[in-house]
């Protein structure tokens, strides 16, 4: 629904609804809509996969609550190197989501 309203109200954003429409696949083919695999799924898409999975692992659900951010960050990394995300990806998220926005961090040199 995501993709569509995209192209409804932004034509030329074509390449992003794509990837929209495709932040639920999953390099071994087991996700959704498609069942797209590997290199078949937009790369941005795969980026978006990526990074939903950790958000939706930060954010508190009915069944569980929120996981720290370097657990969530763990879990994306044991994804990727299960098959199911892209692992470069994954890695690049690991090296914008170490420290997340309002952590404090201490230098000690």
């Amino acid at each position: 629904y995501g993709a569509e309203l995209l192209i409804r109200y932004l034509p030329d954003a074509a390449p992003v609804a794509a990837a929209v429409a495709a932040h639920h696949e999953r390099i071994d083919g087991t996700g959704y809509p498609a069942g797209l695999k590997g290199a078949t799924i937009p790369s941005l898409g795969r980026l978006l996969a990526a990074a939903d999975e950790y958000a939706a692992r930060c954010c508190p659900r009915t069944y569980r609550p929120a996981h720290d951010t370097r657990t969530a960050l763990t879990d994306v990394l044991m994804l990727a190197e299960s098959g199911r995300l892209d692992k470069d990806f994954a890695e690049y998220l690991a090296t914008l989501a170490f420290y997340p926005l309002g952590a404090v961090v201490e230098l000690t040199d």
